[in-house]
């Protein structure tokens, strides 16, 4: 598509957030959100996956995020 390569630009952006920043850091969980959006847009299933996987095995209540959104992915 023509959004493909813009996503895959994304994507590593994302991945690279989640590996410069503290788990800690309240934007980590964003990235893997978006992270697995935007696998999710690639196609790119099983990864997406395994990134609202991590939100919930590392949830915090205090992100910005909403769980059951998340558990609906």
């Amino acid at each position: 598509s023509d959004v493909a390569p813009i996503s895959a630009a994304l994507a590593g952006a994302y991945l690279m957030m989640t590996r410069l920043l503290p788990q800690e850091d309240p934007r980590v969980a964003g990235a893997h959100f978006n992270l697995g959006e935007t696998q999710f847009e690639l196609g790119k299933y099983e990864e997406a996956t395994a990134e609202y996987h991590w939100i919930v095995e590392h949830w915090n209540k205090n992100w910005k995020l909403s769980k059951p959104e998340v558990l609906r992915k």
